[in-house]
C-alpha cells in the first residue's frame, strides 16, 4: 500500500508543480520545502538504521562467549598471574572493604597484536562468576553527533540488566581497541570521540558502589601510549598488564589454546 501510494505521489507531484508554474505560481518556495522535508526524512532513516545496526550488536554480545578458563591459556604466566591478583579484588569485595581497600574499577591489558589479550578478558569473567559483554572500539564511532556516547551508556546497562537477570553480583565489560576512543584529548575543535570519552570516563568514575551488580572495565590496545592521560590514570584503569609475546617453550602451548578456542 505505502509502495503505491508512493509512486502515485511521484507522478502526480510533478505534474501538480508544472501545472502551477503554468497559471503562474511561483514553485520555488514549494520545491525548497520538499527538498528540506526529504532531506529531513532520509535523515532519519539513516538514523533509524543505525539503531537498527546498534540493536543487532546487543543481541551479539547477548549471546555471549564459551566459557573460557585461565588454565586453558598457555604462555601467559606472568600475564595470567598478574590479572588474577587484580581480580582478586573483586572476587573477595567483602573481605577488602573491611580493610578500607577501594576495589580496582579497570584493567587495561597492553601488547603486541595477538598475544591473547581477548582471551585472558573471557578468562577473567569466568574466574570472577561475572557477566561478560564484549564490544570494539569501532562500534561507537559513527559521524552522528552523540551516537557514540550513548552506545556507551547502553553498554553499560546492558551488562546492569543482564547481571541482574542472571542473578550474578558482577559483571566484566570488555573493549578491544580502546585507543580508537580513547585517544588523547587536543585543545580547539570539539570532535565527537571527545564525547563519547567523557561518557566512558563518567561511567567509570560510577562503576563501584555499593549496590550490585559490581561492574569491571577490561580494556586491550597495543598502542598505550595513544590513551589520554585521564583515562589511563589511577582511579579509573588502576592496572595495567603487559601481555607479550610467548617465548619458544611455551609458544607451541599457546598456539594450540588458540586453535581450540576458535574452533
Amino acid at each position: 500500500m505505502r509502495k503505491r501510494i508512493a509512486e502515485i505521489s511521484i507522478g502526480v507531484v510533478p505534474v501538480l508543480l508544472i501545472f502551477l508554474a503554468y497559471i503562474g505560481v511561483n514553485i520555488l518556495p514549494v520545491v525548497f520545502i520538499s527538498l528540506l522535508i526529504g532531506g529531513l526524512f532520509m535523515l532519519a532513516k539513516m538514523r533509524g538504521g543505525i539503531a537498527i545496526g546498534a540493536t543487532q550488536d546487543r543481541k551479539r554480545r547477548k549471546n555471549g562467549p564459551a566459557k573460557l578458563t585461565f588454565a586453558e591459556i598457555g604462555g601467559q604466566e606472568s600475564a595470567k598471574q598478574e590479572l588474577i591478583e587484580a581480580l582478586d579484588f573483586m572476587v573477595r569485595y567483602e573481605e577488602i572493604t573491611k580493610f578500607g581497600i577501594r576495589p580496582i574499577k579497570g584493567i587495561l591489558l597492553t601488547g603486541p597484536p595477538g598475544t591473547g589479550k581477548t582471551l585472558l578478558a573471557k578468562a577473567a569473567a569466568q574466574y570472577t562468576n561475572s557477566v561478560f559483554v564484549a564490544a570494539s572500539g569501532s562500534e561507537f564511532v559513527e559521524m552522528y553527533v552523540g551516537v557514540g556516547a550513548s552506545r556507551i551508556r547502553d553498554l553499560f546497562k546492558e551488562a546492569r540488566t543482564r547481571a541482574a537477570k542472571e542473578n550474578k553480583e558482577s559483571a566484566v565489560i570488555f573493549i578491544d581497541e580502546i585507543d580508537v576512543i580513547g585517544g588523547k584529548r587536543e585543545g580547539g575543535q570539539q570532535r565527537e570521540y571527545d564525547q563519547t570519552l567523557n561518557q566512558l570516563l563518567t561511567e567509570m568514575d560510577g562503576i563501584y558502589t555499593s549496590d550490585t551488580p559490581r561492574i569491571l572495565l577490561v580494556a586491550a590496545t597495543n598502542r598505550k601510549e595513544m590513551l589520554d592521560n585521564a583515562l589511563v590514570r589511577p582511579g579509573r584503569f588502576d592496572r595495567h598488564i603487559q601481555v607479550d609475546l610467548p617465548d619458544k617453550e611455551v609458544g607451541f602451548i599457546f598456539c594450540s589454546s588458540m586453535l581450540k578456542i576458535n574452533q
